[in-house]
C-alpha cells in the first residue's frame, strides 16, 4: 500500500516548491518498492485497498483545506494499515485542527513505523514535527485525594490508569469531562477547560467521594416487620374521598345540633311567656310545644349525622395498604 506512505506537504524552506514535489514523487516511488509495515499479520489486500482509497480522499480534502473531513478518513485508514507517511499526514491533519496532543501522538507513531520500515526521510520528518508540536502541548493533571477500593477515574469516557493520576498528561485543547465512581460511594463528575493551545497545565482536583445514599427498603415495612418479597406499599393521600365525606357529615351534624339548640332556646322563651302572659297564653304554649318538638328532632338528626361522620373518620385508612402475591392469589391488607 504505497500511496499511504506519501508524507505530508514539506515545510522546509531549503526546497523550492517544484523540488518538494519531486521529492514527494521520489518518496512515493520508494514506497512502491519498499512498502509500509502493515497494522499486523491480519492486514489483507482488501484492507490495504480500502485504506488507500481513504488516504487518497483525505489528501484531496487536505489540499482543499477541509481538514475536519479529512482527519476521520485518515483515522480509519491508519486502523487498517500502518505506514509512516499515512501517520505523518494524520499528524499534519490534527495539527491544522489545533489538536496538538493527537498530532504529537500521530507523529510519534510515525517515528516507530518509519524505523520499522527503514524510511529514513519519514523518520527525520516525523521526529522534527513531533518535537515542534511537543513545545506547544497543553497538559491536564487529575488529582485524586484518596484511592478508594475499586475507584475508577475516567477522562472523556476513557478510564485513566492509576499510573497517570496526578501526572501532567498531554490533551487537545477543549473541555474535558472527568468522572469518578466506586462501589458504595456517590459518583462525581467535573470538567476541565483547556481553552487555548500552548504551554498550559490545567489541574482538576477531585473531592473525596461521599457515601452513596441508602435507599429505603422496598415495601415500607416498619421496625420488626419486614414486607414480604414482591409486596408494593400503596399509601393513599391524607384527604381521601372517605375522609372528605366524613368531615362533611360531621359539619352538617354540628350545624344541625346548633340549630336544634337555638330552637330549644326559643321554645323555652315561648313557654315562659305562656306561663306569665294573660293574653294569647294558649298560642304561646302551643308555639313552645311545636318549637320544642322541632328542636328535639333537629338535634337528634344532627347527632346521628355527626356520629356517622365520626365513625367514618375513625375507620378511614391511615396506613399503607400492602398488595402481595401469594401462590393462592393476591392479598390485600391494611389498617383502618
Amino acid at each position: 500500500m504505497s500511496t499511504c506512505d506519501a508524507g505530508p506537504p514539506r515545510t522546509r524552506a531549503s526546497l523550492p516548491a517544484r523540488r518538494r514535489a519531486l521529492a514527494l514523487a521520489f518518496a512515493l516511488g520508494a514506497a512502491l518498492a519498499v512498502g509500509a509495515a502493515p497494522a499486523g499479520a491480519q492486514s489483507t489486500p482488501q484492507d490495504q485497498a480500502t485504506a488507500r482509497t481513504l488516504f487518497d480522499d483525505a489528501r484531496q480534502l487536505m489540499k482543499e483545506g477541509r481538514y475536519a473531513e479529512a482527519c476521520p478518513k485518515l483515522e480509519v485508514a491508519s486502523q487498517l494499515y500502518v505506514g509512516s507517511g499515512l501517520l505523518l499526514n494524520l499528524g499534519d491533519c490534527y495539527e491544522h485542527l489545533g489538536r496538538t496532543a493527537s498530532a504529537w501522538t500521530a507523529f510519534g507513531e510515525s517515528v516507530t513505523a518509519a524505523e520499522r520500515a527503514g524510511r529514513t526521510e519519514d523518520l527525520d520528518e516525523a521526529r522534527r514535527r513531533q518535537a515542534a508540536v511537543e513545545a506547544r502541548l497543553s497538559r491536564l493533571v487529575v488529582r485524586v485525594p484518596r484511592d478508594a477500593p475499586d475507584l475508577r477515574v475516567r477522562r472523556d469516557g476513557v478510564e485513566l490508569p492509576r499510573a497517570l493520576w496526578g501526572e501532567a498528561v498531554p490533551v487537545d485543547p477543549g473541555v474535558h469531562a472527568v468522572t469518578a465512581e466506586a462501589p458504595g460511594l456517590a459518583p462525581w463528575k467535573g470538567t476541565a477547560s483547556v481553552v487555548h493551545p500552548g504551554v498550559t497545565v490545567v489541574i482538576i482536583t477531585m473531592p473525596e467521594l461521599a457515601p452513596a445514599p441508602v435507599a429505603p427498603p422496598p415495601g415500607g415495612g416498619g421496625p420488626g416487620r419486614g414486607a414480604a418479597e414482591g409486596d408494593v406499599a400503596v399509601r393513599p393521600g391524607y384527604w381521601t374521598s372517605r375522609r372528605v365525606a366524613s368531615a362533611s357529615l360531621a359539619a352538617v351534624g354540628l350545624v344541625a345540633a346548633g340549630t336544634g339548640g337555638a330552637l330549644a332556646l326559643v321554645a323555652k322563651q315561648h313557654d315562659e311567656s305562656a306561663r306569665t302572659a294573660t293574653v294569647n297564653r294558649n298560642a304561646d304554649s302551643t308555639s313552645a310545644v311545636a318549637l320544642g318538638n322541632t328542636a328535639s328532632i333537629v338535634v337528634g338528626a344532627g347527632a346521628v349525622v355527626l356520629a356517622t361522620g365520626v365513625v367514618l373518620w375513625l375507620t378511614a385508612p391511615d396506613a399503607p395498604v400492602h398488595v402481595g402475591a401469594l401462590p393462592a392469589g393476591v392479598t390485600l391488607a391494611g389498617s383502618f
